[in-house]
């Protein structure tokens, strides 16, 4: 396997997105059925989120929770923290590392912040 080489995907589906609102608060939109299963990244955002990954792990020199989002194709890093969890673990029957990503992962704040 090649560093930069996506070898599995597994694809949810997704039923509602949720979008800010220029005058604050967000709004909660169904998904056109077309478009439930769509790849949400790119395959070169998901090789360059998991460079960045890379990165912020070397920088640490230990496996890295890594939280982010992506704003018109840049990818911000808002907080690594060493991994304490990740339920359930995938199987690896290799000795290979392994970059997993969790998207629209929601935890803990779950209202918008207004300024």
């Amino acid at each position: 396997m090649q560093e930069d080489e996506i070898v599995d995907k597994m694809i949810a589906t997704k039923k509602l997105a949720t979008y800010g609102l220029k005058e604050g608060g967000t709004e909660t939109q169904q998904i056109n059925p077309d478009l439930q299963k769509s790849q949400t990244l790119t395959d070169q955002q998901i090789l360059q989120l998991a460079r960045k990954g890379r990165q912020i792990e070397a920088y640490f020199g230990c496996p890295q929770d890594i939280e982010w989002c992506l704003v018109e194709d840049t990818f911000y890093i808002v907080q690594s923290r060493p991994i304490t969890t990740l339920f359930p673990v995938p199987e690896a029957n290799d000795q290979e590392n392994h970059v997993y990503v969790s998207v629209g992962h929601q935890q803990m704040m779950t209202d918008p912040m207004k300024h």
